[in-house]
């Protein structure tokens, strides 16, 4: 079973999945976050890996209570992806945008997709399918 969190600039929203099913999702301000983590994990006590993507800092107490109570994942710009990434600044893309675009990857293999966020702001990413490599 997997917690993954994204916290935005406006709403973070949390999901628990198991396999490609989603057991429970729920979307929340930044500050009720800890307690709602704590309720998932009691709720959901099989959880055992979690992700955590956030575009605004996150207190650590809330790294620390998933690092305890799973295998954490805390993404970064240099975390592992399944595409190549050529953004010209790669440092300064938000990792909201590159979740998305790790997502549109397993979802639309071997395809170019254009992926369009509509939250506080609108983005835009292509993910270019060039022979046998992905690239943003």
């Amino acid at each position: 079973m997997n917690l993954i969190i994204d916290v935005g600039n406006s709403w973070v929203k949390m999901a628990v999945y198991n396999g490609s099913q989603i057991l429970h999702h729920k979307s929340m301000q930044q500050e009720d976050l800890k307690p709602e983590v704590q309720k998932v994990i009691r709720a959901y006590p099989k959880i055992s890996h979690s992700i955590l993507a956030a575009v605004t800092p996150v207190a650590n107490e809330i790294i620390d209570i998933l690092k305890k109570n799973s295998e954490a994942h805390i993404l970064h710009s240099a975390s592992r992806f399944p595409f190549k990434n050529k953004y010209g600044t790669p440092d300064t893309l938000g990792l909201d945008r590159i979740a998305l675009v790790a997502a549109a990857t397993e979802a639309y293999p071997n395809t170019n997709v254009l992926i369009i966020d509509a939250g506080s702001c609108i983005t835009y990413d292509f993910l270019n399918f060039p022979g046998n490599s992905h690239a943003l």
